[in-house]
């Protein structure tokens, strides 16, 4: 992925929160859920004047930032201390010219950003459905969403963990 769309991917996964809580939170009722049971059902509220709607989006900012440096971490030690990557192939990795195996873990820098997009989507559409029980649109958080997103997650995951392996390989095979 070009740095660009990485980095404007980033930037939505920051504001995306934001905006909804924002947008969401000047109609909020003076009285909305704060928490779910595992069927959905509301089991804890809040009122007016407490800033616990603004939790999710500070949460889902501070997931942003550690996946941000997860991956700043990631292609600096791919750079200067690839002893620190776990990767398949490792001997022959650290073996590899640092602009290759930046190459390599591409992937999983990549997946880094894709989760912090879903994270993001996930507690702004859980943001969503409070609103919803809220104002009485809804009587349950829907649990599909958060089914869904983190199923996209753990998929994400597992596309990009067999992409980084296969190019390991390849470029181990390649320096050869």
């Amino acid at each position: 992925m070009p740095r660009w769309c990485r980095w404007s991917l980033h930037v939505v996964a920051l504001v995306l929160p934001w905006v909804v809580a924002i947008w969401l939170g000047v109609t909020l009722p003076d009285r909305y859920p704060v928490h779910f049971d595992g069927s959905g059902t509301p089991d804890r509220w809040a009122g007016p004047g407490q800033g616990e709607w603004y939790l999710l989006a500070a949460i889902a900012t501070f997931v942003e930032c550690m996946l941000v440096g997860a991956g700043a971490l990631a292609t600096f030690c791919a750079v200067r201390a690839p002893e620190y990557v776990n990767v398949p192939a490792k001997a022959a990795f650290v073996q590899l010219p640092p602009a290759a195996r930046v190459w390599c873990l591409a992937p999983m820098v990549d997946l880094l950003t894709m989760i912090a997009l879903l994270v993001s989507v996930l507690f702004a559409r859980i943001m969503h459905g409070t609103w919803q029980v809220a104002i009485g649109e809804r009587t349950t958080l829907a649990p599909w969403d958060a089914i869904v997103l983190v199923g996209l997650i753990l998929a994400a995951t597992l596309w990009q963990s067999i992409v980084t392996y296969r190019r390991v390989l390849a470029e181990v095979a390649r320096q050869a």
